[in-house]
């Protein structure tokens, strides 16, 4: 279509999302939804395949799709910025490839067409319009220590804009498309469980003597972490590290309403208040920091609060206590 006398073709895109909500269950490379684009000349010619706009010589003429909230990945791939999703051509799609930003397409990565025989390919001049070019949406697979969220993905927010060909030195013309779904919430929730278990269900500490060495652990709880995916627990697995941090862990007492628990920020740890100055010490901050959830120790240290030293009565009796993780 040679600039020296015709007009640019209007544009229409359709998106279509077939689902809006991913999970970390959800797989790598699943088709999620897709996008058409489709080109209309202004006018009508004689019979045959619509050619290129540079019948007078010169350059051929291109068209300019920016897709702003993406990172150029390569030619047939872009990725979305929230890492969720990426876009490709579907495999019958050779029209047109995926361009780093430039200043043709408002500095965005974008989907480029060069030539107008690829802008209208399949399109006959008597029916002024091309075939419609397709895209898939996919999702990404997600690793199990991303948060879930909420997001609005907005695919084409700049108009289109054409190259004009032929030997005349043209500016850009802009071309507002027609959008049908545009915008819409992409909902991703991380499924990932985890449960822990301890190697002792009972522990009697014994006999405390306030007057020796209160660094010295009375005994060490064991815990063991498992992680899995959905309430199925498949692809069970340790490695999520940062489902345990350093300091997340809190000490419950469930038999005892004098109990309390208070972080104890000088000795990483967690200390609960059991009544008369006294309690128990819980180191969690330094051995949670750890990159495997398996084999995780908890030692338990006589804990000091109060200026009374107490009796060996302060310690008669059993507390009943949990531990629970961010």
């Amino acid at each position: 279509m040679n600039n020296n006398y015709f007009f640019p073709p209007s544009v229409a895109i359709e998106v279509n999302i077939l689902q809006s909500n991913i999970t970390t269950e959800t797989m790598d490379n699943e088709r999620i939804g897709s996008v058409a684009i489709e080109f209309t000349c202004p006018y009508s010619l004689m019979g045959g395949y619509w050619g290129e706009d540079d019948i007078d010589g010169g350059d051929v003429g291109r068209v300019f799709i920016a897709l702003n909230e993406f990172n150029y990945t390569n030619s047939r791939r872009m990725d979305h910025r929230n890492g969720l999703i990426y876009i490709a051509p579907d495999s019958g799609n050779t029209a047109s490839s995926f361009s780093p930003a430039n200043g043709n397409s408002w500095g965005f990565p974008n989907i480029s067409f060069t030539g107008f025989s690829k802008v209208m390919e399949g399109g006959f001049m008597t029916n002024q319009k091309s075939i419609k070019h397709k895209y898939a949406i996919y999702s990404k697979k997600m690793a199990g220590n991303v948060p879930s969220k909420n997001e609005v993905v907005s695919l084409f927010n700049n108009p289109v804009v054409y190259t004009p060909g032929g030997v005349k030195s043209m500016g850009n013309r802009n071309i507002t498309p027609t959008i049908i779904n545009n915008s819409f919430t992409l909902k991703y929730t991380n499924t990932v469980t985890c449960s822990v278990t301890s190697n002792v269900s009972n522990l009697d500490l014994g006999v405390v003597n306030i007057h020796k060495d209160l660094n010295t652990p009375l005994a060490t709880i064991v815990l063991s972490m498992k992680c899995g995916l959905g309430v199925g627990g498949g692809n069970m697995t340790s490695n999520y590290p940062s489902f345990i941090i350093s300091g997340s862990a809190r000490m419950n007492a469930v038999s005892s309403t004098t109990a309390n628990n208070e972080w104890l920020a000088s000795s990483n740890s967690f200390g609960l208040r059991i009544g008369n100055g006294w309690g128990l010490r819980f180191q969690t901050g330094s051995a949670l920091n750890i990159n495997t959830l398996n084999n995780i120790p908890i030692p338990i240290y006589p804990y000091k609060y109060g200026t009374s030293q107490g009796n060996s009565a302060d310690w008669n009796g059993a507390v009943t206590f949990e531990i629970s993780y961010n």
